[in-house]
């Protein structure tokens, strides 16, 4: 990194505009100056940064909440010693992939309707109707990732290294991990609404 930038500095990397002159004095562009961003250069490294300080200040809130959604069972499994989220991580992501596979599977019927009508009763229905179990499936998925983040987390396994946080990470956006993580405190039931960053 160029001696002299803040590495604090969150944002990509931009060129300063043009300095403007006193009259009289000839014009000259300014030396591009390099803002750096932690999140576009290692967005595991920010996630795992953002992770680790929310845990040690929301753990037991997110356990306390657990409970009230789950009872013991979220406990039970984030106790296991020696352990990481390998499994958990493969489950929920199929789980998130099964809501993307019955949109597919609509986009497809879709696409043979030859008659208008039906194209139009078939938008009707898909704007106002979820999917059967669309919601659920991806309340669940993200549940087992918040798990498993947790698991890892007690274990003291590093974040670099968690499964659950990876995947979330390459999958959905570095954003993604403190939402869920926030969200994990509060009411489960919003897990569903958790939007991934656009590809």
């Amino acid at each position: 990194m160029p001696e002299g930038d803040d590495e604090s500095t969150v944002g990509p990397a931009i060129a300063e505009p043009d300095w403007v002159p006193p009259a009289g004095v000839p014009r000259q562009r300014r030396p591009t100056r390099l803002v750096w961003s932690d999140a576009q250069e290692d967005p595991v490294g920010h996630a795992v940064s953002q992770a680790g300080n929310f845990l040690t200040v929301s753990r037991d809130q997110i356990f306390e909440v657990a409970r009230h959604h789950v009872g013991r069972s979220f406990e039970l499994v984030t106790s296991q010693s020696a352990m990481r989220c390998d499994h958990l991580a493969k489950l929920a992501r199929a789980m998130l992939n099964a809501r993307n596979a019955a949109g597919r599977v609509l986009a497809d019927g879709f696409d043979r309707l030859a008659d208008d009508h039906e194209k139009e009763l078939v938008l009707a229905l898909a704007q106002r109707v979820p999917l059967p179990g669309t919601s659920e499936l991806v309340l669940v998925g993200r549940a087992l990732q918040l798990a498993g983040i947790c698991l890892c987390s007690m274990n003291s396994i590093p974040l670099s290294r968690c499964p659950c946080l990876i995947d979330i990470v390459s999958v959905d956006g570095h954003r993604l991990v403190r939402s869920l993580l926030s969200q994990g405190r509060s009411d489960w039931r919003a897990l569903a609404d958790l939007v991934p960053e656009p590809a």
